[in-house]
């Protein structure tokens, strides 16, 4: 039998001996971020032991939500230009949330999109983009679901023609727009500022997508006087599908002259 005095001195050891803690994840951080070499890529990570780092509050004053705790990092090196998305889920009853940034995040003005269970961002080869997977709920402590893919870039502007007219001073600007059957929204806009500074707009959302090269047009009336001289003219198109939306710019700079 153990004598008093050996149980005490025994229980006394136990209390000064560290307990073992639970390893973080080993993409808790920017910088240990997982590489996705290749697309589509998969991955489930407990996010119990990942901790809830500064940048975590920074990204959560611009993401919303009831919290952003517990986030783990993946890394994309893009080669191709087109569309990389991240889906996050989770079955155990929190909330995921997915941000994305162009670049290594140095603080939560460095995420350009966030979403509640998906995020992407367009892509250019030789470009870094760093996914953030979170959870949204307080004191969550269950796995996350990783889900990447890639879509080559689907949505091409030109501007063909800037034609002014002498008569209204309006100018009309036509070019092809070449966008997936699959759009479920989208338009085109044009700009023109002259050397003054001074802008005039117009859009069109008559055109079509097919995957083929379409029309569009538009006429921009100018605010004052007319268009001369040094003009600076911007197409832009924003497209939308179910897996993501796209963005596309067409610029040129034209003299016009009076006839």
């Amino acid at each position: 039998m153990l004598r008093p005095w050996v149980i005490a001195a025994v229980a006394i050891l136990i209390a000064f001996v560290p307990s073992a803690s639970a390893a973080s994840p080993p993409n808790d951080t920017p910088a240990t971020a997982t590489l996705m070499t290749t697309l589509p890529f998969d991955d489930s990570v407990s996010i119990a032991d990942a901790n809830t780092e500064p940048l975590d509050d920074e990204i959560h004053q611009l993401c919303g939500a009831d919290a952003l705790e517990h986030s783990v990092w993946y890394r994309y090196n893009a080669t191709s230009e087109g569309i990389v998305r991240m889906d996050v889920s989770t079955t155990d009853g929190f909330e995921p949330g997915a941000a994305v940034s162009r670049g290594f995040p140095v603080n939560g003005d460095s995420i350009v999109m966030c979403g509640e269970i998906d995020t992407y961002i367009e892509t250019e080869p030789g470009g870094t983009y760093y996914f953030a997977a979170y959870s949204r709920s307080v004191g969550a402590t269950g796995t996350l679901n990783i889900h990447a893919q890639f879509r080559p870039k689907t949505v091409f502007l030109t501007l063909d023609s800037v034609a002014r007219d002498p008569a209204t001073g309006s100018v009309t600007l036509t070019g092809t727009i070449t966008c997936s059957s699959s759009a479920e929204f989208g338009f085109v806009q044009a700009r023109m500022a002259a050397h003054t500074g001074r802008e005039s707009g117009a859009s069109d959302q008559g055109f079509s997508c097919t995957g083929s090269p379409e029309p569009w047009t538009a006429e921009v009336a100018p605010r004052h006087g007319q268009f001369l001289g040094r003009i600076t003219v911007e197409v832009f198109a924003f497209i939308c599908d179910d897996f993501a939306c796209e963005e596309e710019i067409a610029q040129e700079v034209v003299k016009l002259k009076p006839h």
